[in-house]
């Protein structure tokens, strides 16, 4: 097992970095037959003496693959010191806690469900009320089942605790196996970059979704000007255009991967919801009771792209959600239609 454990990292390091390589030779290779074809980059540039676009192209690219190397560094792993700044970031949005302790830790678990069967809910959840990162108050303690009372008033941050890592975590984090270590804000690993995508490089990852869509449809539309009519058979046209041609394709191809991802990730961001949440809902504990058509975390349009674009400056602090008494309106899933 223990052979078996290290052997899954190892073979995610090595599709990363086949990713990489794919990747970096794609866009070397396209670049370069963009401006020796005749597309508008090279008319520009040799017929009109104009580098704008050349020099718009290689911006483009530049960033793109800053952005690309650099959604791998960081993505939000679970230390010692993020622990504390979410410590005092807690501290600093809860009430004073009541004068009356119970012990500083108790495991909450049931002894007739300690296993999952998935995974990733891996983590045990945590009790702390002489601290101020706390769970809501105990309701019933019978035995070793602790029940949590998700009625009070006020609902203050989950502690859980990783198994593997030894640590205690907060909420919405996960343990990533391919990377080791323990992610806040966890959203999914992605091979193609060879690192989780979490809190502190989330906005990183959707701005590379965002560059690598507009410059795959940049090369769509410099590659087809580039065609060339040849002698009017279609044999002919095919050897003639065979490089723009073969470029195309690939381009065609890998278009609807970073623009799916895009629509996707921008349907997370509105909703305040990550891959894993949406993938494993029914698997985590915190949302298993919650219908589809439900977002616990959500505050609204405004409040969760502001949240999203600002989580990378430092810790948040999530709370247990709760049920809402009533439900509004959902333009995702209502009496009407259903988008799921």
């Amino acid at each position: 097992e223990e052979m078996a454990s290290s052997s899954k990292p190892d073979a995610a390091a090595g599709s990363a970095a086949g990713a990489r390589i794919f990747w970096v030779f794609g866009h070397v290779v396209i670049y370069i037959v963009i401006l020796i074809k005749p597309t508008h980059v090279h008319v520009n540039i040799f017929e009109h003496h104009d580098f704008t676009r050349f020099i718009a192209l290689t911006l483009a690219v530049l960033l793109a693959s800053f952005l690309y190397f650099r959604v791998a560094y960081n993505p939000g792993f679970i230390s010692p010191a993020l622990l504390s700044n979410h410590n005092r970031t807690a501290q600093s949005r809860l009430p004073s806690p009541s004068p009356l302790h119970r012990s500083p830790y108790q495991i909450v678990h049931n002894n007739n469900d300690r296993h999952h069967d998935d995974d990733d809910d891996h983590h045990d959840r945590i009790e702390e009320d002489d601290r101020p990162l706390m769970t809501p108050d105990i309701e019933e303690v019978e035995g070793d089942d602790v029940r949590i009372d998700v009625s009070s008033k006020h609902k203050q941050p989950a502690l859980y605790f990783c198994k593997t890592c030894q640590l205690e975590v907060p909420l919405r984090t996960k343990h990533c196996y391919d990377c080791r270590r323990c992610v806040a804000r966890f959203d999914h690993h992605c091979f193609f970059v060879g690192s989780c995508v979490g809190q502190m490089n989330h906005g990183r990852f959707y701005l590379f979704l965002v560059f690598q869509t507009f410059l795959i449809a940049w090369g769509f539309r410099e590659l087809t000007f580039a065609y060339q009519s040849g002698d009017g058979t279609i044999g002919d046209w095919i050897v003639t255009n065979m490089l723009l041609l073969w470029c195309t394709m690939v381009i065609c191809v890998c278009f609807f991967i970073p623009f799916g991802l895009l629509l996707f990730h921008t349907y997370l961001i509105i909703t305040n919801q990550t891959t894993w949440e949406v993938s494993h809902r029914e698997n985590i504990s915190y949302l298993a009771d919650f219908d589809d058509d439900i977002f616990p975390f959500s505050r609204g349009f405004v409040a969760n792209v502001k949240e999203f674009c600002l989580m990378h400056r430092g810790p948040l602090t999530w709370t247990v959600p709760e049920q809402p008494e009533e439900k509004g309106f959902n333009f995702w899933s209502n009496q009407y239609y259903s988008c799921f």
